[in-house]
């Protein structure tokens, strides 16, 4: 018989050949009861982006990733891009050339997006992207569980329609010529 060694662990091990970005939801502590969501890259996907790899000492390795949140017409869709100086960490050990840069943002610093159902976890599954080589960045279709809320976004003051006044001209009345004027008479 052959057995395998059961991973300790809410995501598993994966080994990853294919670029691929997965997104997850969980409890971030049970005793603040913050929700966190979770993302996962793959080595292949950070390397299609062209993001650097940052190794930080013998055992640990990351990069560093904004998450922007669309709204208005780009409602729906998180862009990831690379931010060397303010980003997220997504790392993970060294040596582990399979394992996926991960991390998690709190729910909390969303502004715009909500989770449809913050009862239970949701296990980390693989979501529709696209990749812009150009920008260096990951355009991120949001899953089924987490929405863009419209009202976190300010509406415009409705603009008052501007209403001229129109004044009608004045218009001379010539006299006729050879007409004395007309006078009073005191």
């Amino acid at each position: 018989m052959a057995f395998t060694q059961v991973v300790k662990g809410k995501t598993g091990i994966r080994t990853n050949e294919v670029p691929e970005l997965r997104m997850g939801s969980r409890l971030q502590s049970k005793t603040t009861l913050t929700r966190s969501i979770y993302f996962a890259l793959t080595r292949p996907l950070i390397e299609q982006v062209g993001w650097q790899i940052l190794k930080h000492d013998a055992e640990r390795e990351s990069i560093r990733v904004a998450v922007n949140e669309g709204t208005a017409e780009d409602a729906g869709f998180l862009l990831l891009s690379e931010d060397l100086e303010k980003g997220y960490s997504f790392g993970t050990n060294v040596g582990r050339q399979g394992q996926s840069m991960a991390s998690g943002v709190s729910v909390s610093r969303f502004r715009h997006y909500v989770l449809n159902d913050v009862s239970h976890d949701i296990e980390p599954e693989a979501v529709e992207f696209t990749v812009d080589e150009d920008e260096h960045t990951i355009l991120v279709q949001c899953p089924d569980w987490l929405r863009y809320n419209p009202l976190s976004v300010p509406q415009p003051e409705p603009v008052a329609p501007v209403v001229k006044e129109t004044v009608a001209p004045l218009t001379l009345v010539k006299r006729p010529r050879g007409r004395p004027p007309l006078r009073r008479s005191s």
